[in-house]
């Protein structure tokens, strides 16, 4: 570390709920297809949301757009990338303002004046007038969704679970966080927040808002019983970077062309979590296995065998987390 270099000063995970995010990633959920051994979306939200909507005699402009979008991903599965934007805006207020400055700018962040952070982001993704078309579509579905019922909704859920969030945050600041301090540090994710978001199942999401700041939406259960849920997703995604430069460092060219090393990745983060809970927090360690056992539908079965890793890639994550805590 240089001298120059602003850094923060101490730990300053936190966890937090933010609407829009929600809204993003529930929109999200409708469009995407999601088969992943791990899944990124709560089994069953569509249907869940549909018969809500159905109850309360909504059908939005998201509803009616649903086929086109789909129709669209699967023309161009990097659109998919458009699953963190919302991450990079504080509240709905600032991602209305950069959606409507990319819009208006034509993606050009030197014509978007005080949006051309958030426009540039969505550049990255959006990248043609197909894409743009695309984007403004899918904004427009999401915010009749939240105008018709989706706001209601979300404030009356976020009173149902503010059992989940108090116990998961008793869970966090109570000695976790601290004693991922030294690994956190060590991986410049000091920081960071958790955005707790209904959506989400076993995959989280996870932007770089700053130096060594993370924010990382993670799902946000129904019930007290499932809090500690919260936490075995978030260290999943505070371990992705290692999973992430293990598999890079043992895997060949031609493997990552065809796609085995991002396979690796998603599996040795899994793995990963849960030898850092092993590490620093035995006692959840076996509940972190158990939930990615029924996250791929294989409860009961050897954790090592599900997410199986080559020994290479397994050694390596066992030696690279050795070499980080080695301290504590």
């Amino acid at each position: 570390m240089t001298a120059i270099e602003a850094q923060p000063a101490r730990l300053t995970w936190q966890l937090k709920v933010r609407e829009h995010v929600d809204l993003w990633l529930h929109g999200w959920a409708l469009v995407l297809d999601d088969s992943a051994q791990v899944p990124l979306f709560r089994p069953g939200w569509r249907d869940e949301t549909t018969v809500l909507k159905n109850q309360r005699g909504v059908i939005t402009a998201l509803d009616t757009s649903l086929v086109w979008l789909r129709e669209g991903v699967r023309r161009n599965p990097a659109l998919a990338q458009g699953q963190f934007v919302a991450q990079y805006a504080p509240t709905l207020m600032d991602l209305q303002r950069g959606l409507a400055a990319f819009e208006s700018s034509g993606g050009n962040p030197r014509r978007a004046g005080d949006q051309a952070a958030m426009v540039a982001v969505l550049a990255q993704t959006f990248t043609t007038p197909a894409d743009r078309a695309w984007l403004t579509r899918f904004a427009q579905g999401l915010q009749d969704e939240y105008d018709r019922w989706f706001h209601q909704w979300w404030v009356e859920q976020q009173r149902g679970r503010a059992g989940v969030i108090a116990a998961a945050t008793a869970t966090w600041q109570g000695s976790l966080r601290e004693r991922l301090g030294p690994f956190l540090k060590d991986t410049r994710q000091l920081a960071g927040e958790a955005v707790l978001v209904m959506p989400l199942a076993g995959e989280g999401r996870t932007v770089m808002l700053g130096p060594q700041q993370p924010s990382a939406a993670v799902g946000l259960p129904p019930r007290v019983d499932q809090a500690a849920e919260v936490v075995y997703t978030l260290v999943h995604e505070q371990v992705g970077a290692v999973a992430l430069q293990v598999v890079a460092d043992n895997t060949t060219p031609a493997e990552k062309r065809v796609g085995l090393a991002d396979r690796l990745t998603a599996v040795a983060a899994v793995r990963a979590g849960a030898l850092l809970l092993e590490r620093v927090a035995p006692p959840l360690a076996d509940g972190y296995r158990r939930f990615y056992l029924a996250q791929a539908k294989a409860a009961g079965q050897s954790f090592e065998q599900v997410f199986a890793l080559p020994p290479a890639v397994a050694s390596g994550l066992v030696r690279q987390l050795e070499l980080m805590l080695g301290g504590i």
